[in-house]
């Protein structure tokens, strides 16, 4: 039952983030035309700089927010958690702006004069932000699939086109852009914010110190986790910009940006269903039904991962050109990398559930950041030797060694079991469906990417459903789930009246 309602939330979760690529796919090269390289390469830093700061002032809360949350069942209960934890994470990340404003007027003399007015609105940014994850985190607890999906989507798509419109209407360059995100997601926070004082959630006299106690001894470890996450994730564009300028961290981001889209497009909805789901399977079913259930989760995301990383690595080239631009070609020589890196470590979702469920964050904290200090490292010896290339090269090397260094520490605590014979036959099948891929040739590159990619995709589910029945079995029943709008429709409106 648990495994169907993890498919059945990842499912809605995949929807919804397949129609924010879409988005994604409009919004990403209206930026690449709009900007220079040189511009999308400060745009790309300002993001990074938001991220980094963002996962500091949330202080680990909205994952401990998750954790805690099948502990407090009634309505009392829950003003007490849900009124403590705002207040928690909004004096966090007043105290963090703070310090990071001040950190700017330190060495402002280091940066650009349009860099450096981008970052100062990142800081309004943080707070509004922080309390967007935290919003969408209460209902992800909630397990309110169907709102936290829509919140998603509108979000994204009305900050995406606000910061376009603003920079092409009104204030130019990515200033402009960063100007009308805010303004949006400010009048988004207060929309939200009204929804749940109307669910009576939110009390000033409901605010716990003991709780707030809880919240952040839980949590405060994943700081150094979530941080030392994003230095792993972004140090690469600050390293490229001291040694080669913002033009190669724009081509750089591009490649990135396209391999971090498919992989957001897995990972984000199978972390969004499952971590909910074997926390309270944890407390109520007990250890076996939840290293069953994770086994088999580990085996469908490896069939999928599997599936991404040859179908983008073969189709690159024509994917940035079609996308991007021409003129950010290079870019497409650090997808294959950076694809294989972060589907890899995407395992850490369903391998590493035993740091939450024993509540070892400071051992995951500890992997993060000795990974984060290997990328950098590498970093300072690769991209002057190797250019944008050494930082893909830097990326492989840190996200593989802390993919392995979670998996290998817990099995030693919750040991699951990993498909070997079937990961062999998924290498298999792609190994046939690159033989093809690779041997299609069209002079239009999007006319390549279309023939590529679905051929591609073709081969490898035909030799999917022949090899496994449960998938099979999974596949064949979705046209009967999706047969009736009308009862998928009854289905969306019972979740939203749950």
């Amino acid at each position: 039952m648990s495994i169907k309602r993890a498919l059945n939330q990842s499912s809605i979760y995949m929807l919804f983030q397949a129609i924010g690529m879409s988005l994604s796919l409009v919004t990403f090269p209206i930026l690449t035309r709009i900007f220079s390289v040189e511009d999308y390469g400060n745009l790309a830093l300002a993001n990074a700089t938001m991220i980094i700061v963002i996962a500091l002032a949330k202080c680990g809360i909205t994952t401990s927010f998750i954790r805690h949350y099948p502990e407090y069942s009634s309505q009392t209960e829950k003003e007490y958690l849900y009124s403590s934890s705002l207040f928690g994470i909004t004096s966090l990340s007043l105290c963090v702006i703070i310090i990071y404003l001040y950190a700017l007027f330190i060495f402002r003399g280091l940066i650009s004069a349009d860099l450096l007015k981008v970052l100062l609105i990142v800081g309004a940014l943080i707070l509004l932000k922080n309390l967007y994850n935290l919003y969408a985190t209460w209902l992800r607890a909630e397990e309110k699939v169907i709102e936290l999906s829509w919140l998603g989507f509108l979000s994204k798509a009305a900050t995406s086109f606000g910061g376009i419109l603003t920079c092409v209407i009104w204030i130019k360059g990515v200033y402009g852009f960063f100007i009308g995100m805010l303004a949006v997601q400010a009048v988004a926070i207060l929309f939200i914010t009204v929804y749940f004082c109307r669910r009576r959630l939110l009390k000033i006299g409901k605010i716990s110190l003991s709780i707030l106690k809880k919240l952040y001894f839980y949590g405060y470890p994943l700081i150094f986790y979530e941080v030392s996450s994003m230095i792993n994730d972004y140090s690469d564009r600050f390293l490229i910009k001291f040694f080669l300028g913002s033009t190669q961290v724009g081509l750089y981001s591009v490649g990135y940006n396209l391999a971090m889209y498919a992989q957001a497009l897995i990972t984000a909805p199978l972390w969004m269903a499952i971590f909910p789901i074997y926390t309270k399977m944890w407390e109520e079913d007990g250890e076996e039904k939840t290293k069953a259930f994770l086994s088999t989760l580990l085996k469908y995301y490896s069939c999928i991962a599997i599936l991404v990383i040859f179908g983008m690595s073969l189709t690159s080239d024509c994917l940035v050109n079609v996308l991007a631009s021409s003129k950010y070609a290079a870019a497409s020589k650090i997808v294959p990398l950076v694809i294989t890196s972060v589907m890899v470590y995407g395992t850490y979702h369903i391998t590493g559930a035993s740091f939450f469920l024993l509540k070892q964050t400071k051992r995951i904290a500890l992997y993060t950041i000795t990974a984060a200090a290997m990328n950098v490292v590498l970093n300072l010896y690769l991209i002057p030797k190797y250019g944008i290339l050494g930082a893909a090269y830097a990326t492989v090397a840190s996200y593989g060694a802390l993919a392995v260094s979670i998996t290998l520490y817990s099995n030693k605590h919750l040991k699951l079991k990993w498909p070997y014979k079937d990961i062999l036959f998924y290498l298999a099948f792609a190994a046939l469906m690159a033989t093809v891929m690779y041997n299609i040739r069209f002079e239009s590159d999007l006319l390549n990417l279309f023939a590529k990619s679905f051929s591609g995709f073709v081969i490898f589910i035909i030799c999917i459903l022949l090899y496994d029945a449960s998938i099979r079995k999974i596949f064949l029943s979705i046209p009967m789930r999706v047969k009736s709008s009308r009862l998928f429709l009854k289905f969306i409106n019972g979740r939203m009246r749950s």
